[in-house]
């Protein structure tokens, strides 16, 4: 069993290699046309972080989603569904509209944002805490995160509507979603921190599988369910603040990811999920990336890349009987 683990682990340690690849020596331009010192330097300014973020915010993403999924104990969760992103963009518009907008570009509204998006993700994400123990119904609680997501969305659009024109193109822009903006320093950093998630992930994962059969099962082996909970929601509301502030929100990854490696492993154990979600979110994170930016002429926004592949994925991992369906219709037919 694990011999066939390692084996899909490989082959996905070999898909992200492949993909960090392409995007290192191809791109917009082959590094073999162009100089030298030219070709060093879009590396190293460019090209390296882009894909480091790609991988960091990818597999950060995938994590929350399979935590999120196991707290809650529904398949639908996930940062955006339950409006955590939503949260995390109010805090960011809250400090570019209302307090940092004399301070864009400079090291303190770099910081500000990566503050607010932390602090407006952990805010979201108490209050949805609050409400799931208060009702019984999980469905009941993506229904409120959807609607807390709307929330959001309005109170951003009255914020752009009374907010300079200036203030607001950064902001749009920066909901766009981006890999493009991390710096080297900043992109080596933010992975080393994504491998410290990805660390403190595995270590839980025990007690994650525990916390699938029940909480009166996880308590009578030990687990401290009140300790183990605060750890879930500190950690994807410090991931979800980190990846929004530095890329922007990045849709689906979250929310997929989880899915594709239960297919893939065809497990429900952490132990083994784990790994298996921070590769395959890198990988979708980069295959977007490539999408994006690989014509020279126009970068499409990375957030439509990314539903025009999760829509599609979604349907056939959720919605598999609609195709099976059509076979079978048209075996009817024929015969």
């Amino acid at each position: 069993m694990k011999d066939g683990l390692n084996y899909k682990n490989t082959f996905l340690a070999i898909i992200l290699t492949s993909l960090s690849t392409w995007l290192l020596v191809f791109g917009e331009t082959w590094l073999f046309s162009i100089a030298p010192e030219t070709a060093l330097t879009i590396l190293v300014e460019l090209r390296i972080p882009k894909v480091l973020g790609a991988i960091s915010t990818g597999g950060l993403l995938a994590l929350c989603g399979l935590l999120l999924q196991t707290y809650f104990q529904n398949p639908l969760a996930g940062p955006f569904v339950l409006g955590i992103h939503g949260g995390a963009s109010l805090g960011v518009a809250i400090w570019v509209f209302l307090i940092g907008g004399l301070f864009i570009g400079s090291m303190i509204g770099t910081w500000g944002i990566l503050l607010s998006a932390m602090l407006g993700s952990l805010i979201m994400m108490f209050f949805i805490v609050a409400v799931s123990r208060r009702l019984n119904d999980k469905s009941s609680l993506m229904i409120v995160g959807l609607l807390m997501g709307f929330f959001s969305s309005g109170v951003l659009s009255i914020l752009a509507v009374i907010n300079p024109a200036d203030e607001l193109q950064v902001f749009y822009f920066w909901t766009l979603g981006s890999f493009q903006r991390i710096g080297f320093l900043s992109s080596l950093l933010y992975f080393l921190v994504s491998l410290i998630f990805l660390v403190f992930a595995l270590k839980i994962s025990s007690r994650l599988n525990l916390l699938l059969l029940g909480d009166e099962y996880a308590r009578s082996l030990g687990v401290n369910l009140k300790k183990l909970r605060k750890y879930i929601i500190w950690m994807t509301a410090i991931m979800i603040g980190i990846s929004t502030s530095l890329v922007g929100p990045v849709a689906f990854i979250g929310l997929m990811s989880p899915h594709l490696a239960r297919g893939l492993f065809s497990s429900a154990d952490h132990q083994d999920l784990t790994v298996g979600c921070f590769l395959i979110g890198g990988s979708l994170a980069l295959f977007a990336e490539v999408f994006s930016s690989g014509n020279p002429m126009v970068s499409f926004p990375l957030n439509a890349t990314l539903s025009l592949v999760g829509i599609p994925l979604f349907l056939i991992i959720f919605y598999p009987s609609l195709f099976q369906a059509r076979k079978k219709v048209k075996k009817r037919s024929r015969g």
